[in-house]
């Protein structure tokens, strides 16, 4: 049996360690937990699984309190089988924009988790795109920030340009550090917090900010084009979620992230 050409969620299944929480949970309760803005909690009314919560529904949610109970927000996610092909759970995880995804028999009962780490594991391990492996890039071209760009126009061009993570350059247009969507949760929840008249002030001058004051200032850099196989284990090894691509003076070329390494996967026949 060829691993490369069977391979399913059955390769891939995680049945302990996995953090339920109940539907009575609040998501000031969960949130805290989570560390991407592709996590997701898993809600259970007993012993009934109905559904996920995700970063990724609330980043820019305007109308959810941190008192709203997870019963009343939980979605239900693609929903995997045991024979489901690895490049089908590629393809879900893209196109659901949620990296952990729930298992289940043909009963629907539980039967645990999959999750991205698990899956780009699989595929070293058993070497899925041989030592190498072309990474799909997305077709959109590159985007940055400068250092000094309000806040206000990164959030527009992030909502534009469907984008979660952008480089941010100097005033030589060499790489000065990276903002993700994420990190900006707190800020986009005080901004939201702060939308009344009498402070309308406060608001216009958090988003007035340049966005280096938000921005990371250490950014994993690579300056060749990865395989799949050298991204792969470079974003398993420091626990990240993308890899800047730069030139041998520091200006940022493209960008590779995990959604890279899905559609690669999601797309191999």
């Amino acid at each position: 049996m060829n691993p490369k050409t069977t391979a399913t969620v059955k390769n891939l299944l995680k049945t302990k360690n996995i953090i339920r929480f109940d539907c009575n949970q609040t998501l000031g309760q969960v949130l805290p937990k989570l560390t991407s803005s592709h996590d997701a909690a898993f809600v259970f009314d007993g012993d009934k699984f109905i559904g996920v919560v995700s970063p990724s529904h609330f980043i820019n949610a305007r109308s959810v309190k941190m008192e709203t109970k997870l019963k009343r927000i939980a979605k239900m996610p693609p929903k995997l089988k045991l024979d489901t092909p690895i490049q089908e759970v590629a393809h879900l995880m893209l196109t659901s924009n949620i990296h952990y995804l729930p298992v289940l028999d043909e009963k629907n009962n539980f039967l645990g988790i999959t999750t991205i780490r698990r899956l780009f594991q699989f595929c070293l391990k058993y070497k899925f795109f041989g030592n190498n492996g072309t990474i799909l890039f997305s077709n959109d071209k590159l985007h940055t920030a400068s250092k000094d760009m309000p806040l206000s126009q990164v959030l527009a061009l992030m909502k534009e340009k469907k984008i979660s993570k952008i480089p941010v350059v100097d005033e030589n247009q060499k790489l000065a550090g990276i903002v993700a969507q994420y990190d900006l949760k707190e800020v986009i929840k005080e901004i939201d917090n702060t939308g009344k008249a009498n402070r309308k002030g406060e608001r216009t001058a958090k988003l007035t900010q340049p966005i280096k004051d938000f921005m990371k200032k250490m950014v994993f850099t690579v300056n060749y084009i990865p395989s799949f196989t050298q991204a792969c284990q470079i974003m398993l090894e420091k626990n990240i979620g993308s890899l800047v691509i730069v030139d041998e003076q520091n200006y940022p070329i493209d960008i590779v992230s995990k959604g890279d390494l899905l559609k690669t996967v999601a797309e191999k026949r």
